[in-house]
């Protein structure tokens, strides 16, 4: 039994000895490979941490746009219905239209922004004249030496709204919390989702967003025409006997283009405006307001002003007073509207329809619609709107191409955005001198 017992002591000092020789063995491998067992495990650290932001809740998503941009804008917009914007502006030179009115809308701006502060100077012209096509037609005779057969009476109404200066715009902006419409799992559906169309084409689940800018605008004004003339006026040629009537003036200026009766000093005014810029984003549509002059005020201390008669068929060509007002003026507002939506809400017809290639085209095609809306006219334009994919051109945003027309005024509409360049021009013909309505706009924007 004893023999026994030592046997069995030897064989586990044996095991023992074994085991400790393989464990040395384990802890040499062990050491050798630690260093790529550490390099092999940092890509899959990465991994894990872009699925953790992938996964992260939409209620967390943060803007990781840069801090600080530079932006320059410029924008051009004018239409006259008497004649091209050109011709008129050349002292009436060019073919008469049969429409009325005119206004012209030019701004220049370079701002910079941090986060959600811009802070802006920008210099701005504003031309709005309501007037009639015999009172125009009355202009062109006369401004290009053209005798008529017989007298033409003309109804000489016009009111004029025309104000420039430079100044500064403050604007903050609001970013409305994502709406997230994910939808619980129905378990009446075998654990499916219930089936809703914009899920099944745009993921799973959409984000929608709002993004509010409102802006406070003070100009320093050093022009002005405010207010207008009505009368009766004839004209048969443009010799002095042939040409004339009576017209009542009641208008404020700067410079006086009718009476000619400068008023000596200098005479400044001053805007102030919320300017307001509304943008909503989703999957399914995308809609953007742009506001001017939304809500102003122009004061204007010592404006001279006349209410003056003219007649050319009394010993007194001119009646009345001219003398200094303190005025209080309402700025006319501009409204600009766009939305697009994707066509992916036809996929079904494109697919029987179109051949893949085209099908495939149309996936990134948008229905494009804006509106440039004033108070002497309005303008909509339609069409469509194509967007790259993200990384073309350099740009990490779609680039969005579009091509609209506006039927009423048949006036064609290009459009470009890029993430660091947007712009935008429109015209009735390919020379612009021609054209009864100009559309031109330019961004450059640099962010660091």
């Amino acid at each position: 039994m004893l023999s026994h017992r030592r046997t069995s002591s030897a064989t586990s000092l044996k095991q023992s000895q074994a085991l400790l020789k393989q464990l040395r063995l384990c802890a040499k491998r062990l050491i050798i490979r630690l260093p790529l067992i550490a390099l092999l495990a940092t890509p899959l650290t990465l991994q894990a941490s872009d699925s953790t932001v992938s996964t992260q809740d939409p209620q967390d998503k943060t803007d990781h746009t840069l801090d600080y941009t530079l932006d320059y804008t410029l924008e051009h917009f004018s239409y006259a219905g008497p004649m091209a914007v050109m011709q008129l502006a050349n002292d009436w030179n060019g073919k008469l239209k049969s429409g009325k009115d005119a206004i012209s809308f030019i701004q220049s701006e370079i701002s910079a922004r941090y986060k959600n502060l811009t802070l802006g100077y920008l210099v701005r012209k504003s031309h709005q004249f309501k007037i009639g096509n015999d009172l125009a037609r009355g202009f062109y005779y006369y401004n290009n030496d053209i005798t008529l057969a017989e007298q033409m009476q003309i109804n000489a109404k016009m009111q004029s709204k025309v104000y420039a200066g430079k100044g500064l715009r403050l604007a903050h902006t609001l970013h409305l919390p994502y709406l997230d419409t994910h939808h619980k799992t129905d378990t009446r559906l075998h654990g499916q989702p219930p089936y809703n169309y914009v899920d099944t084409h745009l993921n799973n689940y959409v984000d929608t967003h709002l993004k509010i800018t409102p802006g406070i605008v003070v100009l320093r004004l050093d022009e002005i025409i405010w207010g207008g003339f009505d009368g009766s006026l004839f004209y048969s040629s443009p010799d002095e006997d042939d040409w004339g009537g009576t017209i009542d003036l009641d208008y404020g200026y700067t410079k006086d283009f009718i009476a000619r009766r400068p008023l000596e000093g200098e005479h400044l005014g001053w805007l102030y405006g919320l300017d307001l810029d509304v943008e909503w984003s989703s999957p399914w549509l995308e809609a953007r307001y742009s506001g001017i002059n939304v809500f102003s005020r122009i004061y204007w201390k010592g404006m001279p002003r006349t209410t003056a008669k003219i007649s050319t068929e009394s010993a007194f060509y001119l009646i009345g007073p001219e003398y200094f007002d303190d005025a209080v003026l309402n700025a006319p507002a501009l409204h600009y509207l766009e939305a697009s939506t994707p066509l992916t809400f036809a996929d079904s017809a494109l697919k029987v329809f179109l051949v893949p290639d085209l099908y495939a085209i149309s996936q990134n095609i948008h229905l494009f619609s804006s509106a440039q809306i004033t108070p002497i006219r309005s303008f909509y334009y339609h069409g469509f709107q194509y967007r790259t994919k993200p990384g073309a051109w350099g740009s990490e945003s779609p680039i969005k191409l579009g091509l609209q027309h506006d039927f009423s005024t048949r006036t064609t509409k290009l459009s470009m955005q890029h993430e660091y360049v947007s712009m935008e021009f429109a015209s009735q013909t390919m020379d612009v001198s021609k054209s009864q309505q100009v559309v031109l706009k330019l961004g450059l924007h640099v962010s660091f």
